[in-house]
């Protein structure tokens, strides 16, 4: 039977449990050590010849809602030895606690899990609510001390940035694809350090990236026998931002679907077969003139960037001269004709929750009375005024309707950030629907037709991993008439090598965007308050690293 010196003390076999005592909710376990001979620190002689005893009172784990204190009985023994520097020294418990120590080694390594899994603020509130009271600048302190079990040098390695500063500030960290942990963290995402710590562990086989240049470079430099393979979700993502980009200049194409040709039909057509929420009254006349003149405006800045350009002026030069950013000059460039600015859409009032029933009772019931319209919807719930009512009767009278007002229901209109999806899904993925709306797109868009199977045999590349096809591809996306096409192309052209890497090989950057995950978390868990070295220490911890492997 297991005697309970044994379950309190599994690793001091020499230790002697004299008392247990309670005081208020606090277990006192009186233990003092069995040993008759200690050996002096310094010469290694034994010695039995005890000095002096005290106290020491280190904390150790709580015991169900009973915190724990040891009172220690320490001797001191002289040293036999009248050579050694050491006339006498204290007796050692080196598998109970440290020297000067005022908690266990059990206790302390409670401490650091908590501060490995929480951070400072909050496992101090978890410890103290477990019964181990210590600061959070105990835990953070406990945290930086600890030393962790150096990483054998990847051979696949994943490479990826994170932000301190979400477009100002960023990191690096380096992930062991084959091991699936992080294996270090770096303060910036310069060549320079990337570079450095290449070149500090080599053997590196294959690196894992995004498309940025400077990791790039940084490995071309550092670890110039390494394989780079590029990410294929990145790719495409990549293709994703170029065909938004086409879908940009294609704004009335994605609008109205289900209603070819709205400009044939007279004021009283439309009217009819609208729904209610499409009408809305004109604006003023002196709304109408100071858009025109706004835009009348904005149309010969085109005109004049477009003569600029001809002339062969930098882009730089143009903006200056037409008092516009380079930014506007470049969309203006790209742009097929001129880029009509996109209206707001107006906000929801308190009449549109019962533009239905007004719609209806004017039409199916002929009432035509604005008040006694007013008199009904107020008696269903309607908070506004009969002005109102008034100018929505009158647009219905009049037929007139504000061409920006939202779209009907029965009229859908798409954004180009979602339309992409359209164009990037397979024919056989997409609703009826979905593939109704597509074949509206390209009914009135020619252009879209070839355009679209030219991004679907992209797409079909790279999930058959087809590296036959690639150059092909290349070659006809760089003859495209869309210069967003084109420039992705180039792109490919450049990136060939890590293209096809990432064709043939296995890798990719899944486990560094989780691992990017994962840092985010630890770092807002802190508030973004935590320094570089306390961040890194909870990145690169596995509780599984003291027995030697990684997580």
């Amino acid at each position: 039977m297991v005697s309970l010196l044994t379950l309190l003390f599994p690793n001091s076999s020499d230790l002697m449990l004299k008392d247990i005592e309670l005081e208020n909710t606090t277990v006192i376990l009186c233990v003092e050590s069995t040993k008759t001979s200690v050996a002096c620190p310094d010469c290694a002689l034994g010695s039995s010849k005890v000095h002096s005893r005290y106290i020491r009172q280190p904390a150790d784990l709580p015991w169900m809602q009973y915190r724990v204190r040891l009172h220690l009985e320490v001797r001191r023994f002289f040293c036999p030895n009248e050579s050694c520097p050491r006339k006498t020294f204290a007796e050692p418990f080196p598998q109970l606690v440290q020297a000067y120590a005022r908690r266990t080694l059990r206790q302390t390594h409670w401490l650091e899990e908590l501060a490995f899994a929480l951070g400072g603020k909050p496992g101090a509130c978890l410890a103290e609510a477990l019964g181990c009271s210590a600061s959070r600048e105990t835990l953070l302190r406990l945290l930086r001390g600890e030393l962790l079990p150096p990483f054998p040098t990847p051979r696949v390695l994943g490479i990826d940035e994170w932000a301190w500063r979400k477009g100002r500030t960023y990191g690096t960290i380096l992930v062991d694809l084959e091991r699936h942990c992080p294996v270090d963290l770096l303060p910036d995402r310069s060549v320079a350090s990337v570079e450095a710590w290449l070149r500090a562990h080599p053997g590196v086989q294959i690196v894992s990236r995004d498309r940025s240049e400077v990791f790039a470079e940084a490995i071309t430099r550092g670890a110039p026998q390494a394989v780079q393979v590029a990410d294929r979700w990145h790719i495409l993502k990549n293709l994703t931002e170029a065909v938004e980009e086409v879908l940009k200049q294609h704004r009335s194409v994605l609008r109205h679907l289900g209603d070819e040709d709205p400009d044939t039909s007279t004021n009283e057509e439309q009217v009819s077969s609208l729904a209610p929420q499409a009408i809305r009254p004109l604006p003023s006349r002196h709304v109408e003139q100071g858009q025109y003149e706004k835009r009348k405006a904005r149309s010969e800045r085109y005109e004049q960037v477009l003569a600029l350009h001809q002339q062969g002026l930098p882009i730089r030069a143009i903006a200056a001269r037409a008092g516009v950013s380079r930014r506007t000059v470049l969309r203006f460039l790209q742009a097929p004709s001129f880029p009509e600015r996109k209206r707001r859409r107006k906000p929801k009032t308190v009449l549109d929750p019962y533009l239905e029933y007004l719609y209806r009772r004017w039409h199916e019931d002929e009432c035509h009375n604005g008040l006694q319209l007013y008199r009904e919807i107020k008696a269903q719930g309607y908070s506004g005024s009969p002005a109102a009512v008034s100018r929505y009767v009158t647009a219905l009278r009049t037929g007139k309707w504000l061409k920006s007002s939202p779209e009907p229901s029965s009229l859908r209109s798409y954004k180009p950030h979602q339309a992409v999806w359209l164009f990037m899904r397979v024919q056989e993925k997409l609703t009826q629907e979905e593939q109704a709306d597509l074949e509206a797109f390209q009914r009135r868009s020619a252009d879209l037709v070839g355009w679209r199977d030219l991004v679907q045999r992209f797409v079909t590349l790279m999930q058959q991993r087809s590296i036959e096809q690639l150059d092909v591809w290349i070659a006809d996306a760089a003859n495209a008439s869309w210069s967003e096409l084109r420039s992705f192309a180039t792109g490919l052209r450049d990136d060939r090598a890590i293209i096809r890497a990432a064709l043939t090989l296995p890798w990719s950057q899944g486990q560094v965007e989780g691992q990017v995950n994962r840092l985010k978390l630890i770092k807002r868990q802190m508030y973004g308050r935590a320094t570089f070295d306390v961040l890194r220490q909870r990145v690169l911890y596995r509780p599984s690293t003291f027995h030697g492997k990684c997580a």
